[in-house]
This record gives structure tokens, C-alpha cells and sequence, in this order.
């Protein structure tokens, strides 16, 4: 699992005074970049989203600060699903849920790659059983 914090500032409120869902996705795919960038995959490799779930649970506000759990929920050689949870610390409770259903591309023709045995068994140390698979 991986943890990324961060705090609500002005720039990330729409005209309304609260974040939107576009944030909230900008959130959750910079900590997906960082659980990737932990495993340490080869450079010839990279995941693009397919599909994007996300369900907002509750409002975040200017200068509340944030946290985001971030783990793998299924894997197999040419799929990976991760899910992103976004916690509010001054509301204690989670305010988001992301989901991506990621594809693996190759880094020069941009094909679909599968993903090798010893690539997946790096990726099984951020894996978590047990949790619903929304795609």
C-alpha cells in the first residue's frame, strides 16, 4: 500500500468553493503514478486508464488535508485494477473512492504488453484481497 497527503488549496476549488471530480481523479492518478513508480517497473512499460470509477462520498474544503491509501485490487497479465482511497484527516472519514482499470502499453509502439511473471510478483507486494472489482 502506498500513502500520498496532500491539503486543499484555492487552485484546486471550481467557482462553487469545493473540489471537483476532476481533482479529485488528478489526486487519485498522482498517487496510481506513485504506487507504480514504488515497484520500480522497467521503462519499457507503461499503464494508461481504460476505465475510471470513482464514487465522491463527501465534500473537501480549502485547506483541509488529505490523505489517499493507494493498492492493487486485481492483476493479471494484461490488466491491473487500483484502488485509491482519499480520506479527509480533519473529518476523519473517506470522501473519495477511486478506481482504474489500467492496460499496459509498450513505451516505443504503444501496443498492448502483457505483463511478465517477475513484473507481476512486484506488483503483488501492493495487492489486497477481498475487495469488490467494480469493472
Amino acid at each position: 500500500m502506498i500513502i500520498t497527503k496532500g491539503v486543499i488549496k484555492k487552485k484546486n476549488l471550481d467557482f462553487n468553493n469545493h473540489v471537483n471530480i476532476a481533482e479529485y481523479i488528478k489526486f487519485a492518478d498522482q498517487s496510481n503514478n506513485k504506487l507504480f513508480k514504488e515497484v520500480n517497473l522497467k521503462k519499457n512499460i507503461y499503464f494508461v486508464a481504460k476505465k475510471t470509477f470513482i464514487e465522491n462520498r463527501s465534500e473537501l474544503f480549502e485547506n483541509e488535508t488529505w490523505k489517499i491509501k493507494s493498492f492493487i485490487i486485481k492483476l493479471d497479465y494484461i490488466n491491473v485494477v487500483t484502488r485509491h482511497e482519499m480520506y479527509s484527516l480533519s473529518q476523519k472519514k473517506i470522501v473519495s473512492i477511486c478506481n482504474f482499470l489500467l492496460i499496459p502499453l509498450d513505451n516505443v509502439d504503444g501496443k498492448i504488453k502483457k505483463i511478465s511473471k517477475i513484473q507481476i510478483g512486484k506488483l503483488k507486494k501492493n495487492f489486497k484481497k477481498n475487495y469488490y472489482n467494480p469493472f
